[in-house]
This record gives C-alpha cells, sequence and structure tokens, in this order.
C-alpha cells in the first residue's frame, strides 16, 4: 500500500457525507454534552462501533439481537425484527452490545491486521 493510500485510508469520515456498510466494525468519533455543576463543555470519545441502516432484520445479521431490548419492529413476511438504524458499540470480548447514545459525527475503516500475523494465521 502506497503511504498517500494509507493517509487517505485512515481519514476521519463525516457522517454527512458517508456510512460505512451495515454492521461493520470501525473507528467513531463521537461528541457527548456534559453539563452538571458548573461544568458545561463538550468532549469526543473514540471507540469501535458497527451502523445498522433500518433495512436488515435480524434473521440476516451477523450478531445475535436481544430482541426483548430492542425497540424493533416485527415483520411477519420474514418472521424476524427489523434493527433500527443507527450505531452500536462493537463487542470483540463478550456477548453482548448496547445502542451508541452520542451523537457520532465521524468514522473511519479500522486497520487491517498485520500481514505477517494474518501468513502464519494467528495475531
Amino acid at each position: 500500500m502506497q503511504i498517500v493510500d494509507l493517509k487517505n485510508a485512515m481519514e476521519w469520515i463525516p457522517v454527512t457525507e458517508r456510512l460505512p456498510e451495515n454492521e461493520k466494525d470501525v473507528l467513531v468519533c463521537a461528541s457527548r454534552h456534559l453539563f452538571f455543576g458548573d461544568i458545561d463543555k463538550i468532549i469526543f470519545i473514540v471507540s469501535t462501533a458497527f451502523y445498522t441502516d433500518g433495512r436488515m432484520n435480524t434473521e440476516e445479521s451477523i450478531y445475535t439481537w436481544e430482541t426483548e431490548y430492542l425497540d424493533a419492529e416485527y415483520d411477519d413476511d420474514a418472521d424476524a425484527y427489523i434493527i433500527p438504524e443507527g450505531w452500536w458499540e462493537s463487542v470483540n470480548y463478550g456477548e453482548s452490545f448496547s445502542a451508541v447514545t452520542d451523537c457520532v459525527t465521524h468514522w473511519m475503516p479500522l486497520p487491517e491486521p498485520p500481514e505477517e500475523a494474518i501468513r502464519r494465521g494467528r495475531v
């Protein structure tokens, strides 16, 4: 990969410009407005998350959705729930995830694993 390609791949993409593929883990930057007492400021949080476009159902998803906690519409034809549009916190070492309730403003693709680790079949 050329340095220019790498630099372009590692730039923040505004969500107003483009959204990632459904259920693809990416880095997100989200803003949170904090105000209590004398504190009134905006902080930015960088985390991994994935986006859903509101058209995929739970049977098409790569994730297991806890539908009793999901505010989702039921699709009788598909016999599944429609996953709401939104951002969801990625969980890599646990079993449950939750909605990102902060305002996601930007995202970027995650880097690929090291080539040497891929060749060996492990990281």
